[in-house]
């Protein structure tokens, strides 16, 4: 193969190379909430098809303060994320930020997230909080139960669960939660600069193997 020739191979390789690096899970875009009464900041919204009781967390300035349920009791925590004005053809997985305080660990008191496509009470749960305060991201697979339901609702609810022996005593305080959506991208159309390149390699190749054949009669 002569230097040409090699030449032309190259870009080839390093224009596919290029394109093909779009496969790999790249952040589409992210959804973040702060919570609080502070200018800016939301509650969150409230599943109440989970207990026929009124909410009893408690909305600060700049947090709210998450509180266990009972069958009978309180309202679970609930809030959607909603990614539908994201520009993307699959997704891969989803990573969930908290930043958060007061959340103990252990036997008596155990946190975890839950996810789901709407107010359902059988969310999946993706992470239990292993620290007593600061930020933690959780990842929810394409793996999880509930993955395509949410893909096609194009919604993550989020809430959380107490599974340790404190019961309904036992609470956390939550400044924010962000939502980042990984996949790819909606189909782009190649630039016209891109384009061009490829089409002058091509044209290239061509003269190339004429030259030869020329040479050769």
């Amino acid at each position: 193969m002569n230097l040409k020739k090699q030449t032309l191979v190259a870009a080839l390789v390093g224009i596919g190379a290029t394109f093909g690096a779009n496969a790999a899970p790249v952040l589409l875009g992210s959804v973040e909430h702060l919570y609080g009464t502070n200018p800016g900041r939301q509650a969150e919204t409230i599943m109440s098809v989970y207990h026929p009781g009124g909410n009893c967390d408690t909305l600060n300035a700049t947090s709210v303060t998450v509180r266990a349920t009972s069958a009978s009791s309180c309202n679970r925590f609930g809030d959607i994320f909603n990614f539908s004005s994201l520009d993307w053809a699959s997704i891969d997985h989803f990573d969930v930020t908290l930043s958060f305080s007061g959340a103990q660990d252990g036997f008596f008191e155990r946190w975890n997230t839950r996810g789901a496509p709407n107010y359902v009470v059988s969310a999946t749960t993706f992470g239990d909080f292993l620290n007593a305060s600061g930020t933690q991201t959780f990842t929810f697979a394409s793996s999880a139960a509930q993955f395509n339901s949410i893909v096609a609702a194009e919604q993550f609810v989020l809430s959380f669960a107490q599974n340790g022996l404190g019961g309904s005593g036992s609470s956390f305080t939550l400044n924010s939660a962000r939502l980042d959506v990984f996949g790819s991208a909606a189909a782009a159309v190649p630039e016209p600069s891109s384009l061009a390149l490829v089409g002058l390699l091509l044209a290239g190749g061509t003269l190339v193997g004429r030259s030869r054949k020329g040479g050769a009669a």
